[in-house]
């Protein structure tokens, strides 16, 4: 049983890691490693939504085994539904953010001919990456009912189509294409783990939050078009009236209940010993 559970972790890691990194290898070999230097600090920007997952990701796996071990599934569904939630309210105005933020962060961080080649790249990767902290969290399904080996055929799937969609677009849209490629490899990874999960688990995927939360991002990117910020502070100014805007709209759309807040830090305590 150890082994059956083992085992597979070590290709899913494998293509883990083809969906992930297989991009700049492709992006070398068919347009040149300086292209290598445009994708990367757009793609590693798009990636910083993750640090929320790898937070949480910390307290998870234990937290899910305690209370898949105690029985108690209704506690765990609303576990991973509300941390799911969590991260739908960081990463859509992050999505958002990305898409106007994108050229004078890369311009500070790298330089404007970066931000130039590698246009629209990180909100694709902000994307993916969304939808590859979604696949973390139903992961532990995974995990407490010893499905790794089915988690390890979806990343080898998500792999494979990663990597032919890197073959097939990077030629015709450049590195656009390998942010595509991550949403395509990560987006199927979610949809098939989700799928498996709810055989499990009753999982929601929150669609009236993410409509409200979308709907609360809107006055992010126009308030850009409005103020056309000059200079880095001056975007810095208008991101953070954006951040404002979107906290008071997701507050007065109710996307943020106080009982859920409760749940999730009961949950967190650790547990009683005898």
């Amino acid at each position: 049983d150890i082994l059956s559970f083992a085992l597979p972790l070590i290709p899913s890691g494998m293509a883990h890691w083809v969906v992930n990194s297989s991009d700049r290898w492709v992006i070398a070999v068919m347009l040149g490693s300086s292209w290598v230097g445009y994708y990367n600090p757009a793609y590693m920007l798009g990636t910083v939504l993750l640090v929320l997952p790898r937070m949480v990701g910390a307290a998870l796996p234990p937290m899910a085994a305690r209370l898949h071990e105690n029985g108690d599934r209704r506690t765990l569904e609303a576990v991973l539904s509300h941390t799911w939630k969590l991260l739908i309210i960081v990463g859509v105005p992050f999505i958002f953010g990305a898409l106007v933020m994108q050229e004078p962060l890369l311009e500070l961080l790298a330089s404007s001919e970066v931000a130039q080649k590698a246009a629209y790249v990180t909100p694709i990767v902000a994307l993916g990456t969304l939808l590859l902290g979604g696949v973390q969290i139903l992961s532990e399904v995974m995990k407490v009912n010893l499905r790794t080996a089915y988690a390890a055929k979806v990343w080898a799937l998500a792999a494979v189509v990663n990597l032919g969609a890197n073959l097939l677009l990077i030629p015709v849209l450049g590195v656009l294409a390998a942010g595509i490629s991550t949403v395509l490899g990560f987006g199927l990874a979610f949809v098939l783990i989700c799928r498996e999960s709810r055989k499990y688990l009753h999982f929601s995927l929150q669609w009236s939050v993410i409509g409200r939360c979308v709907v609360a991002s809107i006055p992010l990117p126009l308030l850009f078009l409005i103020v056309r910020p000059g200079s880095l502070t001056s975007a810095f100014a208008t991101a953070g009236l954006g951040c404002l805007l979107y906290a008071i709209g997701i507050l007065m759309l109710g996307v943020v209940k106080r009982d859920e807040v409760d749940i999730l830090r009961g949950a967190l305590k650790p547990s009683a010993t005898p």
